[in-house]
């Protein structure tokens, strides 16, 4: 059994050296797309982050279609639209982004390349989110999450599907409207 486990870590391991590899050939990074959009007019950097976008929603639809993962058990897809900690969360992500001077990934290569405040910023960021998520803060943020969010079940939505919404507006079946 040990050598599935091992296949399973080696390609875990070349496909973090290949993505390592063409975030730092690419200077590929979130913020800096949009900066480069808005700064200078040049979209290349951000046509570049929404086709990986677009990419790895093309890639878990397809994971789906064919049995390797079932998106309907992920919290992403419950009836339950935790809108405040999305508006409140992203703010704050964004400006956490441009105090760090990249995104998280962005700073990875960087560290990975000697930086060592970006190295500093990822150790920062991983306390945070652990501190956030079941430490300190996590009974806060679970108690702000209960008195904001919105149960889209009331209002006819079984989860917050894309396939789900397109689907409960346009009054047809779930399995219509699926990509695949």
């Amino acid at each position: 059994m040990a050598a599935p486990a091992q296949g399973i870590t080696l390609a875990g391991a070349l496909i973090g050296l290949v993505f390592g590899i063409l975030l730092d050939r690419t200077n590929f990074c979130a913020m800096g797309g949009i900066s480069d959009a808005v700064t200078f007019g040049d979209s290349r950097r951000f046509r570049a982050w929404v086709l990986a976008g677009a990419t790895a929603l093309a890639g878990t639809t397809w994971l789906q279609a064919v049995g390797l993962v079932d998106l309907d058990t992920s919290l992403y897809r419950a009836t339950r639209l935790n809108w405040f900690g999305h508006l409140a969360g992203g703010g704050l992500f964004g400006a956490g982004l441009v105090l760090a001077g990249g995104c998280a990934s962005r700073n990875l290569v960087r560290a990975g390349t000697g930086d060592l405040r970006a190295g500093l910023t990822l150790v920062v960021l991983g306390i945070t989110a652990f501190i956030t998520l079941s430490g300190v803060l996590g009974a806060a943020r679970v108690s702000l999450a209960d008195m904001t969010a919105i149960d889209l079940g009331a209002v006819g939505f079984t989860d917050q599907g894309l396939d789900t919404i397109t689907a409960t507006v346009l009054g047809t079946s779930k399995a219509t409207t699926h990509l695949v």
